[in-house]
C-alpha cells in the first residue's frame, strides 16, 4: 500500500464524513454515431484500466492517513445497458447522483448505453480523488488509441508510462520535507500575511450557517472580437492571458464587495515533471492569489504589478493546499471555505477532440448540481491570444444556488464583460471607473428605483397656511386633546394669532428664529404655529437635554427668542431674551391676533439639531419647501378623514415630532397627545392609552415599535397604521395583526424622511423588513465613493436628497 497524495487524504476523510456527498464527482459522456464495435471497445477499456492504477485504486485507513490500495482491472468493468436516449440520460444522471465508497470498489463508474444499432453513448463518473480536469485528455486520446488498435486485433501501441501515480504520492510525499518544505511555507506565510479570508459577495438569501454545496452551472459568451484586443493587451503588459483574465475579475470581484485586498484562488496542473505528464490522477493543486488595487491605479499597471506577483506564487505551487491551510490555521467558519471561497481558472482549445474509427463523436459534460465553493469562473479560449486568429473567449460559472440567484451572477458576468471591453479600450484609465452599468440597469437605478413614480406637487402650500385653511373649513372640529383639555380648530387658530401678536411686539418676524422649550400642551403647538404665522421658523430645545448641550445650541443658533413652559429655564445666553409659554398667552388675552403670513419655499421653518454622536451637533436648518412637499406627499399616501386621531409621543427636539403633528393638522384630523410619560415610555401602556382614544394612526420610534408588534391586538383595535423610523427595524409584524405597519426612513437633513415601505407580516417576505423607495420630491441612491451608483446588491453609501433636502447647516 501507498499513502495516498496530500491533495487525496482530505477528500478520502470528507467522503468518510458525508458519505452521501456527491459534491467531488466527476462526470461526461461520449456520443458516438456509426457502427460501433463494442467488443473491441470493452478490450480497449480494460487496457486502460489495466494502463492507470488510479482506475481501479480503492482507500484504506491506516496509521498514518489513507492508503491507496491498487485492484485488479476487472474491478473497474464497462458495463453495457440497452435502452432509449431518454433512458440513458436518466441512468446516466443516476450515477452522477450516485455517491462513491472509496474504501470499497474503485472510484469510477463506466457504462455504455446501446440506444440504436449505431448510436451509443459511453458515460463516465469518477471521483475527484482519482482524476482531475488535466487527466480528462489522456484519458480519451489514450481510449481511442486503444479501441483503433483493438479493432485490429493488437495492443495499443502507446509508450509505457514511466511511473503510476502511486510513484507520484510516494515523490510528493519525500520531497516535501526540509528545507523544501520550509521555504515553501515561508513564502506563504509571508505573502498571506495580514490578508483578508473572507470576501463578502452581495448574496441573495443570508448565508447557511453550515454550507450548502447545492450548485448550477452557467455558460457565459462574450463578444468575439474581444479575444483579439485582450491578447494585445496581455502582449503589451508582458503578461499571460490567465494573468489579464484573472485580474479582470479581480477588479469585479472587488468593486462588488468593496474590498482592496482580496484573495481569488486557482488550480494548477501539479504535472511539472514530464513523467507525470501522461498520467491519471488527482495532481492539481490550488494556489491562494492575493491581489491589491490601489486607488486610481490603471488596468495595464494595475497588470503589471501583478504579473510580478503572480510569477513567485506560480513558482511556489508545490506546497500543497491542504497543508498551506494546516499551516496557516485560518479562523473555521463552518459556513464558508478557508482563505477563498472565489476561483478562477483559464482553459485553452474549444473542447477535447475524440478521434475512433468508423464514429463522429462528440464530448458532453454533464451540468453539475453541486459548488464546490461559492464561486468558480472557468474561461475558456478557442484560439486568438496566441492561437489561429479569429479566436473566442467563451466562460462557465458554477455557484451556490443556496447564495445566489441566476439573475445576480448573470447580471455579474455582464459587468465583466464590461469591465473586459472597458480595459482593452483603454488599458490606462482607473479601473474604479469603469462602469459596470448598462443603460437599462442605470435606468432602473437611477430613474425607477430612486425616485418616486408619483409627480410631487410643484408648489404645495405652506404648513401654517394649511391649517389655517382647515380652521375655515370645520372651525368647531376638535384639532388637539389633550386629557380632558379638547382644543377645536378655531382654538388653535385663534390661539396661534394672539400669540403671534406678542412675538411681534418682540421683534420676530419674517427669518427671525424662535427657541421652543415647551412641554407638550395644545398651547405649545399653538407657539409653533404662531411663530410659522409670524414668518419665522422655529427651534426644537429639550428639557431632558444635559445643560452644557443646550447652552451649545442655544450659543450656536443665537436665536432671537425663546419660549419655555412653566418650571423649564435654559442658560443665560447673551442677546437671546427668554419668555414664558403661559405669559405670552395671558398678555394676548383678548387680542384678535395676527394674520397668517405668506412665505417663500426656500424660507426657514424650524431647526433641528442632530444627536451628534458622530462629533459636534449640527443644526439642520429645514425650509418651508421641504417640509410641504413631505407633507403632500404624506396626503396622498396615507389620506386624512374625519375621525382620523393621530399621536403626539416623540421628544420634542426629535424631528419627528413636527412628522407627528403637521400632517393631521393640514388634514383636518385630530391629534392626542398623552398626559403621562408612562405612556411614552411603557409598551403596555401605550397599548391602553391607543385604546382609550381610539386613536387611528400611531408613530412610534422603533424600539417602542418593535415592543409594540410583540403584544397581542385584539381585532377591534381602531388603530390603522404604525409609522416607525429612527433605527434599523428588525421585527416584522406577526401574522393576523390588525393594522399596517410602515418602515420610514431618513437622515434628518431630508425633511424627517426620505423613504418608505410597508411591512409585510412574518412569512410574507425573508429577512429583515426594507426602509423601501423614495418619498415624493426625493431620491435615494445607493453610491460609490465618487457618487456613482453601485450595481444592484453591492454595498455602498446611501445618497438622498431632493426637495425635501434641509437648506444646510447652521
Amino acid at each position: 500500500m501507498t499513502p495516498a497524495s496530500p491533495a487525496q487524504a482530505p477528500l478520502w476523510l470528507l467522503q468518510q464524513l458525508e458519505p452521501n456527498s456527491t459534491a467531488y464527482n466527476v462526470a461526461f459522456h461520449l456520443d458516438l454515431d456509426g457502427p460501433l464495435d463494442a467488443a473491441a471497445l470493452e478490450r480497449a477499456w480494460r487496457a486502460l484500466v489495466e494502463r492507470h492504477d488510479a482506475l481501479r485504486s480503492t482507500f484504506l485507513p491506516g496509521e498514518d492517513g489513507p492508503q491507496l490500495v491498487t485492484q485488479p482491472a476487472d474491478a473497474t468493468p464497462l458495463v453495457t445497458v440497452t435502452c432509449s436516449s431518454e433512458e440513458a440520460a436518466a441512468h446516466h444522471q443516476a450515477q452522477v447522483a450516485l455517491p462513491f465508497e472509496l474504501s470499497e470498489r474503485p472510484a469510477v463508474r463506466a457504462h455504455l448505453y446501446r440506444v440504436a444499432a449505431e448510436r451509443h453513448t459511453l458515460g463516465f463518473v469518477l471521483h475527484h480523488a482519482v482524476f482531475d480536469g488535466w487527466s480528462l485528455a489522456p484519458f480519451l486520446a489514450e481510449l481511442a488509441t486503444a479501441y483503433d488498435a483493438a479493432l485490429d486485433g493488437r495492443p495499443p501501441s502507446w509508450p509505457p508510462l514511466p511511473v503510476q501515480y502511486a510513484d507520484f504520492t510516494r515523490w510528493q510525499w519525500q520531497r516535501l520535507k526540509g528545507e523544501i518544505l520550509e521555504r515553501q511555507l515561508a513564502y506563504w506565510r509571508e505573502r498571506l500575511d495580514g490578508a483578508p479570508c473572507e470576501l463578502e459577495l452581495p448574496t441573495d438569501r443570508p448565508r447557511p450557517p453550515v454550507q450548502d454545496l447545492a450548485g448550477r452551472t452557467l455558460p457565459v459568451r462574450f463578444p468575439r472580437d474581444l479575444a483579439t484586443g485582450l491578447e494585445a493587451l496581455a502582449r503589451d503588459a508582458r503578461a499571460t492571458p490567465f494573468m489579464t483574465l484573472w485580474v479582470a475579475f479581480a477588479v469585479l470581484l472587488s468593486r462588488l464587495t468593496g474590498r482592496r485586498d482580496l484573495i481569488v484562488g486557482t488550480p494548477v496542473a501539479g504535472r511539472d515533471r514530464e513523467r507525470f505528464e501522461g498520467l491519471l490522477g488527482l495532481f492539481v493543486n490550488t494556489l491562494p492569489l492575493r491581489l491589491t488595487l490601489p486607488r486610481g491605479v490603471g488596468f495595464r499597471g494595475l497588470l503589471e504589478t501583478a504579473r510580478e506577483v503572480l510569477l513567485e506564487d506560480f513558482a511556489h505551487q508545490e506546497l500543497p493546499f491542504e497543508r498551506l491551510v494546516e499551516e496557516l490555521q485560518p479562523a473555521r467558519d463552518l459556513s464558508r471555505e478557508p482563505l477563498f471561497q472565489v476561483m478562477v481558472s483559464l482553459q485553452r482549445g474549444g473542447g477535447e477532440g475524440v478521434r475512433m474509427r468508423g464514429l463522429e463523436t462528440e464530448l458532453e459534460s454533464v451540468p453539475s448540481v453541486t459548488a464546490r465553493l461559492e464561486l468558480s469562473l472557468v474561461f475558456r479560449l478557442a484560439g486568438g491570444l496566441g492561437g489561429e486568429p479569429g479566436g473566442e473567449l467563451e466562460a462557465s460559472v458554477e455557484y451556490r444556488t443556496a447564495l445566489f440567484d441566476t439573475t445576480s451572477v448573470e447580471r455579474w458576468m455582464r459587468q465583466l464583460g464590461r469591465i473586459l471591453e472597458a480595459v482593452v479600450a483603454d488599458p490606462a484609465a482607473p479601473v474604479d471607473g469603469i462602469e459596470l452599468l448598462g443603460a437599462p440597469e442605470r435606468h432602473q437605478l437611477v430613474t425607477e428605483w430612486s425616485r418616486s413614480l408619483t409627480v410631487p406637487d410643484p408648489a404645495p402650500r405652506a404648513v401654517h397656511l394649511r391649517v389655517h385653511e382647515r380652521a375655515v373649513l370645520r372651525p368647531s372640529a376638535p384639532a388637539l386633546e389633550h386629557g380632558e383639555v379638547v382644543w377645536s380648530y378655531e382654538d388653535l387658530v385663534s390661539g396661534a394669532g394672539r400669540m403671534a401678536s406678542g412675538l411681534r411686539r418682540r421683534g420676530v418676524g419674517r427669518g427671525s428664529l424662535v427657541g421652543v422649550l415647551a412641554d407638550r400642551s395644545p398651547a405649545e403647538v399653538a407657539l409653533l404655529l404662531a411663530i410659522l404665522d409670524r414668518g419665522s421658523a422655529f427651534l426644537l430645545l429639550d428639557a431632558e437635554w444635559p445643560a452644557a448641550r443646550l447652552r451649545f445650541v442655544l450659543e450656536d443658533a443665537a436665536p432671537n427668542l425663546v419660549v419655555v413652559s412653566p418650571g423649564r429655564a435654559v442658560p443665560a445666553v447673551s442677546g437671546v431674551e427668554v419668555v414664558g409659554l403661559e405669559a405670552l398667552l395671558e398678555e394676548t388675552a383678548g387680542e384678535r391676533g395676527e394674520p397668517a403670513a405668506e412665505v417663500e419655499p426656500g424660507d426657514l421653518a424650524y431647526v433641528v439639531y442632530t444627536s451628534g454622536s458622530t462629533g459636534r451637533p449640527k443644526g439642520v436648518a429645514v425650509t418651508h419647501g421641504g417640509l410641504a412637499n413631505l407633507l403632500a406627499w404624506h396626503g396622498r399616501a396615507f389620506p386624512v378623514s374625519a375621525g382620523h386621531r393621530a399621536t403626539r409621543l416623540s421628544g420634542p427636539a426629535f424631528d419627528a415630532a413636527v412628522w407627528e403633528l403637521w400632517p393631521a393638522l393640514v388634514g383636518g384630523g385630530a391629534v392626542a397627545i398623552p398626559t403621562s410619560e408612562a405612556v411614552r415610555r411603557s409598551p403596555p401602556e401605550l397599548q391602553r392609552w391607543l385604546f382609550e382614544q381610539r386613536v387611528t394612526s400611531c408613530f412610534a420610534a422603533t424600539p417602542m415599535a418593535e415592543a409594540l408588534l410583540a403584544l397581542a391586538w385584539p381585532p377591534d383595535v381602531a388603530l390603522e397604521r404604525l409609522h416607525t423610523a429612527g433605527d434599523r427595524l428588525t421585527r416584522r409584524p406577526p401574522p393576523g395583526l390588525p393594522f399596517a405597519v410602515f418602515n420610514h426612513y431618513g437622515p434628518t437633513e431630508t425633511t424627517i424622511e426620505a423613504t418608505w415601505c410597508p411591512v409585510a407580516p412574518e412569512g410574507f417576505e425573508p429577512g429583515a423588513p426594507a426602509i423601501g423607495r423614495s418619498i415624493d420630491g426625493a431620491f435615494a441612491a445607493v453610491v460609490d465613493e465618487a457618487g456613482a451608483p453601485v450595481p444592484v446588491g453591492v454595498a455602498g453609501e446611501l445618497l438622498v436628497g431632493g426637495t425635501g433636502l434641509a437648506r444646510g447647516y447652521l
